[in-house]
């Protein structure tokens, strides 16, 4: 009996399964924190990227809307234009359901525009590439941009703007899981005195 005790060096086969079995749960949960983290830290940057654009969007805007004479514009399918003393606001709005860049600005030279800023004197006038200010990055959407006096003589205005994720619908609520990108709406407004 003394010889066998003296035989048995390292580790039984059920021994070893049971170590193999303990670390790979280990790793499992390393891997599914690590994850979790990674997609939360997604989940801010896009929170902050659609919140710092749309309030740089609606300070322009209200910016030429105080230093405005003269407020026109139109709806340009599926977006709009905005006319504030020479400066022409064009977006358009909302993501075309496959993903693809269908319903955004598409102009020659690949160059892709969701909102821009331009001196053209109407709404109708095509777009200048060469002249044209892209205000959004390619990865944020206009929802929309609404313009609205306050009183019927008044040159008081609300302007509210509403931005996107690029994932998200055009309602703001549905969001295209593809690559599991968090979708993220900001709704923006301010009231703007114009000077007459």
């Amino acid at each position: 009996m003394s010889r066998n005790r003296l035989r048995q060096h390292g580790f039984t086969l059920i021994e070893l399964l049971l170590a193999m079995t303990f670390f790979s749960l280990i790793l499992m949960f390393a891997t599914a924190s690590f994850v979790q983290v990674s997609q939360a830290y997604n989940k801010g940057i896009t929170v902050k990227r659609v919140h710092e654009s749309g309030r740089a969007v609606l300070a322009e805007m209200s910016r030429a809307l105080a230093q405005g004479s003269t407020l026109g514009g139109g709806v340009q399918a599926p977006g709009g234009c905005l006319l504030v003393a020479g400066t022409r606001y064009v977006w358009n709005s909302g993501f075309h359901p496959s993903g693809s860049h269908g319903h955004r600005l598409m102009q020659p030279g690949n160059r892709d525009f969701s909102l821009i800023r331009d001196t053209r004197p109407t709404c109708g006038e095509p777009i200048n590439v060469n002249e044209a200010v892209n205000m959004l990055d390619e990865k944020i959407i206009v929802q929309s941009i609404n313009v609205t006096q306050i009183g019927s003589v008044s040159n008081t205005y609300n302007l509210s703007v509403s931005l996107s994720s690029n994932r998200t619908g055009g309602s703001g609520t549905s969001c295209d899981v593809i690559n599991d990108t968090y979708c993220d709406t900001v709704n923006l407004s301010t009231v703007v005195s114009a000077r007459n």
